[in-house]
């Protein structure tokens, strides 16, 4: 299907024009107390174990060499579309085209007929363009996770650091990427933006294979005030 195959950059070209909500005012990046941790400097205070992925360079290397791999690798993708019931999935294959980007190919998809979300709702219109959306900020390019470190509020909490910031993808978009501060890899990350008028929530679980790469393994994407959310789910794939 043509609309499945569409590149990362066609999506992002869809979404010009999209305005931010304010992150803060409606608890986005705040929710669940990833963001009551204390703020640090973006340079370590002392040069000890703790606090070296404070350094920006660390950091960076870190998630060059992650996204790197997880860039490389091939995912089968899923996502359940779900509006007071379950209304239709859509299964993808992920894998790099020839220019080495992320490019979502569909497989197949279910709808359910018998779901009363269909009615209203394209679940499967909107379960695709989640993974979509989804795509653009969990596998992103290296230049997005250099503003966000380079430019963004740095949190530590723990064995943890988040970095807040945005235009992650979009100019006035949100994001809250948190990292493990042992390997610098991803632990968690919420975004948020605006597609069609319709405010995008987005969080994201990450996993880890063995020897990484760190892949967001369970993303749940809520289309605010639709009453429609979707669920993407990514396994490794083997060769």
């Amino acid at each position: 299907m043509a609309f499945a195959r569409l590149a990362i950059t066609a999506l992002l070209l869809a979404m010009c024009g999209c305005r931010m909500a304010d992150p803060v005012e409606h608890g986005m990046l705040h929710r669940q107390g990833m963001g009551v941790a204390r703020p640090v400097e973006n340079t370590p205070p002392e040069d000890t174990e703790a606090n070296a992925l404070a350094s920006p360079e660390v950091v960076l290397e870190a998630l060059r060499v992650n996204v790197q791999a997880l860039r490389a690798e091939r995912w089968r993708v899923e996502a359940s579309a779900h509006a007071g019931a379950p209304c239709g999935t859509v299964a993808m294959r992920l894998a790099p085209d020839p220019n080495g980007d992320p490019r979502l190919t569909e497989r197949y998809a279910r709808q359910r007929t018998d779901a009363p979300g269909n009615a209203e709702h394209d679940c499967l219109g909107l379960a695709r363009m989640a993974a979509h959306i989804t795509l653009a900020y969990t596998v992103p390019q290296f230049s997005a996770l250099r503003r966000t470190v380079e430019g963004g509020t740095l949190m530590a909490e723990g064995g943890f650091h988040e970095y807040a910031a945005a235009g992650f993808v979009m100019p006035e978009d949100r994001v809250a990427l948190r990292l493990d501060a042992a390997t610098g890899r991803p632990r968690a990350m919420r975004f948020e933006t605006v597609h069609e008028g319709t405010r995008v929530l987005g969080e994201t679980e990450f996993r880890e294979l063995p020897g990484g790469p760190a892949y967001p393994a369970r993303t749940q994407v809520v289309y605010a005030g639709r009453g429609v959310s979707v669920t993407i789910q990514q396994f490794p794939q083997p060769h």
